[in-house]
């Protein structure tokens, strides 16, 4: 990957800007195997046992990461100083991080004769563009004694149309989240202690279920009736931190 930097310091005001190209693949191997068994499920009006399992190593593997771009200013006042940084994420056309090669997955194979191992061992993902930003200010009360407050957000990039393809999903958060920072640094000639409360917020008002009990149905696998949900998140955390600044020998 590419960078570029560059940085401009005044006397009331510092600027720097960042370029990120998108990533370059050198090389990459990868493992993807899955293993689901069901027994006595009803079928075209029969009962029979499903497996669908297979295992493939060194495979050729691609990650992607887009170009972004970051600009950032700190501003300083006469009791404190301002921050302010914003960063834009490319977006990511859906591909293949990795594909399983073509070989029966599902037995029998009747049951679902048009799924294979390259169909379904595959794992796919896809980033839509995306804008984070942060504000910050630090108030010094004297010396020794800074208070500090910060604002920053954590959008997520996922792209809601891999929901629509067949194959296995990264992990990744779908919530937009905001996060609050409260705390203060107390300051000495060789201790620095830093203290403080992390509070993050939000959700995702899509939120597509993985699975549902209330209703299971052989039909849909026992996964039930998912439906589209409103989910919320919430937490909260402590902040300590200590630096210890060593005298340096000439």
């Amino acid at each position: 990957q590419l960078k570029l930097g560059v940085y401009y310091r005044g006397n009331r005001f510092d600027f720097g800007l960042a370029l990120n190209s998108s990533s370059f693949r050198i090389f990459g191997k990868g493992v993807v195997a899955a293993d689901i068994t069901a027994n006595n499920m009803l079928y075209h009006g029969q009962r029979i046992d499903i497996l669908a399992n297979d295992r493939q190593e060194k495979l050729h593997s691609v990650y992607k990461t887009p170009w972004s771009a970051a600009s950032g200013i700190n501003i300083d006042m006469k009791r404190g100083q301002l921050g302010i940084a914003v960063q834009y994420y490319g977006s990511l056309k859906l591909y293949d991080i990795l594909k399983a090669k073509p070989a029966a997955f599902v037995r029998p194979q009747q049951a679902y004769p048009d799924i294979g191992s390259d169909d379904f061992l595959r794992v796919k993902t896809g980033n839509k563009s995306v804008v984070n930003w942060t504000v910050a200010y630090e108030y010094i009360l004297n010396s020794k004694f800074t208070l500090d407050l910060s604002f920053r957000s954590d959008n997520s990039f996922f792209d809601n149309s891999v929901h629509d393809t067949r194959g296995i999903k990264p992990d990744i958060s779908t919530w937009d989240i905001y996060h609050v920072v409260v705390g203060g640094n107390v300051s000495g000639r060789r201790l620095s202690v830093s203290t403080g409360i992390l509070y993050g917020f939000g959700g995702n008002k899509k939120y597509e279920q993985d699975g549902n009990l209330d209703e299971p149905s052989e039909r849909n696998f026992l996964q039930g009736n998912r439906t589209i949900t409103k989910a919320s998140y919430y937490s909260i955390g402590l902040l300590f931190g200590v630096t210890i600044n060593f005298n340096k020998k000439s």
